[in-house]
């Protein structure tokens, strides 16, 4: 769900190459602010970067805090994407870190890796408690 606050505006669009093009084409005229979404987010913020929107990414605690000390408690899609463009409106000036493709790509790889050796320590303390030996064998393996 997108909202431009200033104009009353909200559109839907699906998370797709095509959805992507016609977003692009919705927001010529706007200024772009979307919440980190576990992920999800990057393909959209590439996509309005490529068509040279600057595409600010910001935290949705940050969003859920500013929604809450408006007294805005309830949350649905609609409600979040206002949330979010008054959260921009408010917070022009905080400016985010330009945007740097290699940086994203280590950072990616980083967080695999670290999700990586999580998952090898959760099977080896697995290992430690007494299980079927199918079991065992398969946690070997890993």
């Amino acid at each position: 769900m997108q909202c431009i606050r200033a104009v009353s505006q909200r559109q839907t669009f699906p998370s797709t190459a095509e959805g992507r093009r016609d977003l692009v084409r919705w927001l010529r005229k706007y200024k772009v602010v979307m919440e980190a979404s576990g992920g999800y987010e990057r393909e959209w913020a590439n996509s309005l970067r490529q068509a040279n929107f600057e595409a600010r990414i910001v935290d949705p605690k940050r969003v859920r805090d500013f929604a809450r000390s408006a007294g805005q408690l309830a949350k649905n899609d609609a409600i979040d994407a206002e949330m979010i463009a008054w959260f921009a409106e408010t917070f022009t000036d905080a400016r985010d870190p330009v945007h740097d493709p290699v940086r994203e790509h280590l950072g990616q790889i980083v967080k695999a890796r670290q999700s990586l050796l999580d998952l090898q320590t959760s099977l080896k303390n697995r290992g430690e408690h007494a299980a079927p030996k199918v079991v065992q064998q398969m946690q070997a393996g890993c």
